[in-house]
């Protein structure tokens, strides 16, 4: 059978759209692989100013260690800018010694720690100072007056 002339116009479109979508193709490919590369020198040119960040916060980093152990031998050097160790104003006899199993502390002295708060609303209560539940520790230890 002999070719008509609309099967040759549609022969010949199938070939131009052929050509055309390789074409098209070929220009995708193209762009594709060029944003691959723009991408990798982003990241390289990234990577080189986080590296150049990196070893800036090192440098400063170990500038302030050193800063710190300069002080720290400073500080143990001289005793005169430690802070003054002063007692505990309130001290509480063996007879108001804490002798509960809770936690499993037995038979506590003040005398190696500071009294507890349920020890000190005790002497309060002796003492008859007013207000003394609604104290916290510290106020409880200012307001008790040692035994004299």
């Amino acid at each position: 059978m002999a070719q008509t002339k609309t099967t040759k116009k549609k022969t010949a479109k199938k070939k131009d759209t052929k050509k055309s979508s390789e074409k098209a193709a070929k220009k995708a490919l193209s762009r594709a692989k060029r944003a691959v590369r723009e991408a990798r020198s982003a990241v390289a040119h990234s990577s080189k100013k986080l590296r150049k960040r990196a070893d800036k916060l090192a440098k400063e980093s170990e500038e302030l260690s050193a800063a710190h152990a300069a002080a720290t031998r400073r500080a143990d050097a001289s005793p005169s800018l430690r802070a003054p160790q002063t007692p505990s104003p309130v001290t509480v006899d063996a007879s108001h010694a804490d002798t509960s199993p809770r936690n499993g502390r037995t038979g506590r002295t003040s005398a190696h720690s500071s009294p507890t708060l349920v020890e000190l609303r005790a002497r309060a209560k002796e003492q008859k100072i007013t207000g003394y539940y609604r104290m916290n520790k510290a106020t409880l230890m200012a307001a008790i007056t040692p035994p004299s």
